[in-house]
């Protein structure tokens, strides 16, 4: 479940993103000295969990059919696969950026235990859109996951541009501006593939059942959040938030404001299952919706470097408001210091089960 999570997460973030430019290229076997030597001083200084670089670097040959060779040095690591990659046609017909991807993707399977396996390495054209995509959240109001026929649609927001073009729950998206999404190499070619900018509008191809429809559908601003359903009943509010996104705590303020402005506000549900993390500042900022100023939210610490986070600012709920948070096994991250810290001053009773035990930030 929690990979299916962070799919609808990604897919949501760059089904819609177009580039302004086109994305940059790997400069080739000439660039893994300069690349490597960044990477494994980086791994040196900032990473939390050591990591054996000799091991790293065995492993990462040895995914390539290489000799293996150990070596805590970046650029002698990249200048010997420089070597092989002048002399092996195989490491040719991989590609340059497919043969650092390889040798980095092993080399952290080797070395990392698996409950603390967050850190990857993104290709240049992976991290072009990947920060074309934190940047640029347009989409057609939708929730996908995987088919093996294209992207199945499992949730359609209530009068975004895919309901207002008739597409619905079960449908299939087979095609999109006439490329077949079943013939792309991987998961995230068919997401990408459905880019374009804000305004823009894309043609789908869809399966309903037997029938084989057409549909254009607008792209507009959206986010994780706007699948979700603030509402008032019985003097209970409930405010679900899917995402720690930039918009995050306004998101929270503005839905609190306006089931107030339905009725009475007796207690409070804020449901943060399935919420994967984001943002640690919106942490900082929804929790200051919550608590009063200066009460500790979170710390990192590691490899000599530490932050302490606390809350800023008098609480817009009022403290005396009894107040749950609804947590699951796909919580992760920034949810998981909201709801503990929430938790740990008393200020709201968690009900769900184990949240997923991230513990760590990451950066790039």
């Amino acid at each position: 479940m929690m990979s299916r999570i962070l799919f609808l997460l990604l897919a949501l973030l760059i089904s819609a993103c177009l580039p302004t430019a086109d994305p940059p290229t790997s400069k080739g076997p000439s660039a893994y000295s300069e690349t490597l030597a960044r990477a494994y001083d980086a791994m040196k200084a900032v990473h939390v969990t050591p990591i054996d670089l000799d091991r790293f670097s065995v492993a990462g040959f040895r995914a390539l059919n290489l000799p293996a060779r150990t070596s805590t040095s970046g650029q002698v690591v990249g200048q010997l696969l420089a070597d092989s990659y002048a002399r092996r046609a195989a490491l040719h017909a991989l590609g340059s950026e497919a043969v650092m991807q390889t040798f980095m993707d092993a080399g952290f399977a080797a070395t990392l235990p698996a409950d603390v396996r967050f850190t990857r390495y993104l290709t240049p054209n992976m991290m072009y859109q990947f920060t074309r995509a934190i940047s640029e959240q347009a989409g057609i109001g939708v929730l996908i996951e995987p088919h093996p026929e294209g992207l199945k649609i499992i949730q359609v927001r209530k009068d975004g541009p895919a309901a207002q073009a008739d597409l619905r729950e079960g449908d299939i998206i087979i095609r999109v501006n006439g490329r077949s999404l079943k013939a792309m190499d991987n998961v995230q070619s068919q997401i990408f593939s459905l880019a374009g900018r804000v305004g823009r509008r894309v043609t789908l191809e869809i399966l309903r059942g037997q029938q084989r429809l057409t549909k254009t559908v607008r792209r507009e601003n959206q986010t994780l959040n706007d699948f979700g359903q603030p509402g008032l009943q019985g003097g209970v509010a409930y405010i679900p938030l899917r995402i720690f996104d930039a918009d995050a705590a306004a998101f929270v303020r503005q839905a609190y404001e306006d089931l107030r402005r339905q009725g009475t506000i007796e207690a409070l549900i804020f449901d943060l299952r399935d919420n994967s993390g984001g943002s640690t500042l919106q942490a900082t900022a929804i929790a200051d919706l919550f608590l009063p100023a200066g009460i500790p939210l979170y710390r990192f610490q590691g490899r000599g470097l530490g932050h302490t986070s606390q809350t800023r600012r008098p609480p817009m709920v009022p403290l005396d408001m009894p107040m749950a948070v609804l947590i699951n096994g796909n919580s992760a991250s920034a949810s998981e210091a909201v709801a503990s810290a929430l938790a740990d001053q008393g200020r709201a009773v968690l009900i769900g089960a184990t949240s997923f035990g991230k513990g760590t930030q990451q950066r790039i």
